[in-house]
């Protein structure tokens, strides 16, 4: 309330949450309680009225009322014996006593603080107490939870995994077919087993949330002005996992907080923002869950981290003269290190940092430092999926053959799989630095052959047999490569049958912190989803390993543990192994894409935000009433679309199943008709537009060597159903200008096709910085501009808080674009002062919106 301002309905509810504390607490006998509680109904009573507003000193105690009351109520008293006049003086103290309100409802009394509980409850009728009958009639809650034994939870986890990966050992040995029963009873399983998964899985944002009131408390402290911005809540982890996660944050928020963060003079003064900004973000990457604490403050100085740690007798100067930039800062995590001459009950940055390390690394995560001096500081907590998520959960993993074993790779950790022919100089193996590395188009990626991972002999396939044999070289890697192309080529062209070692090697590419890798393996079985189990107590002390299951064939398989390989292999990546995913945030928000297959070698793709169900059907459930096909989905009958009739493409080839797809944020939803080929992909932020079409094309891209063709859904939609989606000509009356301010190529793409508009002039800018230019150097003037929230250099919250405090721009309209349609993002949004919120993809609420402001704007 405070931040957002008063909103009648929440100020009520508030007033009535402490009018039921006072009440139930006056039949308890709880006279403390009472008092207290109606000091504070009396104080909102008459922010309710308008005559006192909810912030400063108010709301500072209304927190510490809230905090008493929970104190009171957990003390074996109930608070009888607790303190409470200092609050009630802080009330009286608050309250203007020129508009002191009278009770909020005919006849309610208020209690003088003097009043016992007992005079309380003589002087007023208590309600009828229910009789047995009325108790028996009261429904039961539905939002009711009952305590269960965290050990119960791993029994019945334990046990519904078995029958899981029992029922997947029935279905690879028998053939069931068209056995209702067993069908039914596939079904039960998984959805008791997804049942038990859920009860300890728990939002990441149960965790964040509780930083808002750390936030503010110690900015008020500090005398700061700090925004705090949740990113990513909706992540799930076990609960356990996620509890020990609480310290760590808890310990880097205080010291951002007291120690990275300017204020607000000092931030004016180095051409910040006054309101810094604190930022909490979870997401998952390349098999990981990486939860960040990321500020807009300082930045850590690494020469002074040298100098304090030198000075403090943590290493010698030779050492400390000899250490990187990179190493310097990471000083930082050394017991007893610290930039502070004297400890504070608020730590400087560093204090504590070693056991911050310590608890990360004790579930088997890491934590990463990214900082540039100046401009702000990124903690990074990374974690193994196989770790964050409940043992026995559900994954999908790549099954791979390496010599007479098998080994599972979390499918979110592969970025491909290619095939090398060792006998062509320019696709195979070559040495570099001592090892083996491949050329994969503009990139060289380092290559490890998991075999000397585990130290066992390498292996090969043998061409003609298939057999997996020992490789006698110690290194693919041999004296050929030596020889020049030419003589190279020459020389294999001579090798015939059983001459050659090898016919085609697979290398599977694996992403790892934002860079990649790959994986040297005799072959690939499959992607499989199995029961994630902890690792086997003989391999536990391997890093190595993050886990194990069993396959259907009833064969144990151990799940590979990429940051312990890479470990165990001494992979070292630099800054420019990391630019194919520089950017990663814009993957995040906007580039994942559902990739599915057409006819042969025809492959699209549809933005995944776009998508709001993917769903298997069979070919025999699909309707035709004339020349048009519907599916009817529980209650709705949705119509289809298939592609060839609106782009020129060739037709679907039959099939017993296909992937329906089904739009997000559309009035008239219409079902698009895909192959049994689907994946989830991130695809870089470029494509060629050149080849787009009005009827659905918006351009194309290259994934793997293939070429996939990016679709604009609601162009197709356009064509196919003209009388919902073709868009109405609208009077504006007059030209109009629109400022268009968004960093991601696909959705600048889409705003462009959307606002060709007769009598508007739209101006695109990739970032919040070039529109500032324009706004504020240049003096350029639009009638609305439209900003995305995530952009680099400035983002949207910086650029509308700039418009907003200059005179001459004030009063332009500015609507928020975001990809995310919760209300938590709109709320913030609203509060950095944007006009409006809209969700990119959500085309029809959007072109409202700007005709709104538009026609608003011009007419006057």
């Amino acid at each position: 309330l405070e931040q957002e301002g008063a909103r009648p309905e929440a100020l009520d509810d508030l007033f009535r949450v402490l009018h039921s504390i006072k009440g139930n607490a006056s039949f308890l006998d709880l006279t403390r309680v009472v008092s207290l509680a109606h000091a504070g109904e009396t104080a909102m009573d008459g922010v309710r009225k308008g005559l006192r507003r909810l912030e400063g000193e108010l709301a500072d105690v209304l927190l510490a009322t809230v905090d008493r009351l929970k104190v009171m109520i957990a003390t074996p008293d109930l608070g009888a014996s607790t303190a409470i006049d200092d609050l009630i003086h802080r009330f009286s103290q608050s309250q203007d006593d020129s508009a002191r309100p009278e009770p909020s409802e005919p006849g309610a009394p208020i209690i003088p603080v003097a009043l016992s509980t007992a005079q309380y409850t003589a002087q007023h009728t208590a309600a009828p107490v229910p009789t047995t009958t009325q108790i028996a009639r009261k429904p039961i809650e539905p939002a009711a939870t009952m305590r269960v034994p965290v050990r119960f939870l791993d029994e019945l986890l334990r046990h519904t995994g078995t029958m899981v990966m029992a029922r997947n050992q029935l279905l690879t040995r028998h053939q069931f077919g068209d056995d209702v029963a067993f069908a039914t009873l596939s079904r039960c399983i998984a959805e008791v087993h997804k049942s038990v998964v859920q009860s300890r899985m728990v939002p990441v944002s149960e965790l964040f949330d509780r930083f808002h009131r750390v936030v503010r408390d110690l900015s008020r402290r500090l005398g700061k002005e700090v925004e705090l911005q949740i990113d990513g809540g909706e992540i799930e982890l076990d609960r356990t996992i996620l509890e020990t996660f609480a310290d760590p944050l808890t310990h880097l928020v205080r010291n951002a907080l007291d120690h990275a963060l300017e204020i607000p003079d000092e931030r004016i003064a180095a051409g910040k923002h006054r309101t810094g900004r604190l930022v909490l973000r979870a997401y998952q990457q390349s098999g990981e869950i990486i939860v960040e604490v990321e500020d807009d403050g300082r930045g850590i100085d690494p020469e002074l981290v040298r100098r304090k740690a030198v000075e403090k007798g943590l290493l010698d100067r030779v050492k400390a003269a000899a250490l990187g930039r990179r190493e310097c800062i990471e000083l930082i995590m050394l017991p007893g290190f610290s930039t502070r001459a004297e400890a504070t009950d608020l730590s400087g940055r560093g204090v504590g940092m070693d056991v911050v390390k310590t608890n990360i690394e004790r579930i088997g995560g890491t934590i990463g430092i990214h900082t540039e001096l100046g401009t702000g500081t990124i903690f990074a907590f990374r974690l193994p999926m196989t770790q964050a998520i409940v043992s026995s959960s559900l994954i999908l993993a790549l099954v791979v053959v390496v010599g007479d074993q098998r080994y599972a790779i979390p499918e979110s950790a592969v970025n491909e799989i290619i095939r090398i022919d060792p006998q062509d100089p320019a696709d195979r193996l070559t040495g570099l630095e001592g090892r083996d590395v491949y050329q994969l188009r503009n990139k060289v990626l380092s290559i490890i052959h998991l075999e000397d991972a585990f130290g066992e002999p390498r292996t090969f396939v043998h061409p003609r047999t298939g057999e997996i044999l020992p490789d006698r070289r110690v290194r693919l890697v041999d004296r050929r490569q030596e020889q020049s192309p030419e003589e190279a080529a020459r020389w294999a062209s001579r090798r015939s049958g059983g001459e050659r070692r090898r016919t085609r090697q697979t290398l599977v590419v694996v992403e790892f912190r934002r860079s990649l890798f790959g994986l040297m393996i005799d072959k690939v079985q499959g992607i499989e989803e199995i029961v994630v189990r902890p690792t086997p107590a003989l391999v536990k002390s391997a890093s190595a390993f993050s886990g194990h299951t069993v396959l259907g064939d009833g064969r144990v398989v151990l799940l590979l543990d990429l940051p312990g390989v890479v470990a165990r292999m001494g992979l070292h990546f630099t800054e420019h192994d990391q630019e194919h995913t520089k950017g990663t945030r814009a993957l995040r928000t906007g580039q994942q894409m559902v990739l599915f297959n057409g006819a042969q070698g025809e492959h699209f793709a549809i933005p995944l935000m776009m998508i709001s169900l993917i769903e298997k059907i069979a070919a025999a459930d699909i309707r035709r009433i004339g020349s048009r096909e519907f599916f009817q989905r529980k209650q709705e009958t949705i119509p289809l679309l298939r592609l060839d009739k609106y782009l020129d493409v060739s037709p679907l080839p039959m099939s017993g199943e296909y992937h329906l797809l089904i739009p997000a944020h559309v009035h008239h939803p219409i079902g698009i008709l895909a192959g049994p080929d689907l994946q989830i992909i991130d695809v870089a932020d470029r494509f060629d537009g050149r080849v787009e079409n009005k009827h659905g094309l918006v351009g194309t891209f290259l994934h793997q060597n293939q070429l996939v063709m990016l679709l604009d859904i609601y162009g197709l939609f356009a064509a196919a159903a003209p009388e919902h989606y073709t868009q109405q000509d609208r009077e504006l009356g007059g030209p109009a200008r629109i400022l268009l301010a968004e960093d991601t190529l696909f959705f600048c793409k889409l705003m462009q096709q959307y606002l060709k508009l007769p009598g508007i002039e739209l101006t695109v800018v990739y970032d919040g910085q070039q529109a500032w230019e324009l706004l504020g150097k240049r003096r350029e003037r639009f009638d609305l501009i439209l900003s995305d929230i995530e952009m680099p250099n400035m983002n949207g919250f910086d650029l509308v808080r700039n418009i907003k405090g200059h005179p001459d721009l004030r009063t332009t309209p500015v609507i928020a674009l975001t990809s995310l349609s919760d209300e938590e993002s709109r709320r913030r949004g609203m509060k950095a002062g944007f006009d409006e919120y809209a969700v990119k993809i959500d085309k029809d609420s959007l072109l409202n919106l700007v005709y709104t402001y538009l026609k608003r704007r011009i007419t006057g």
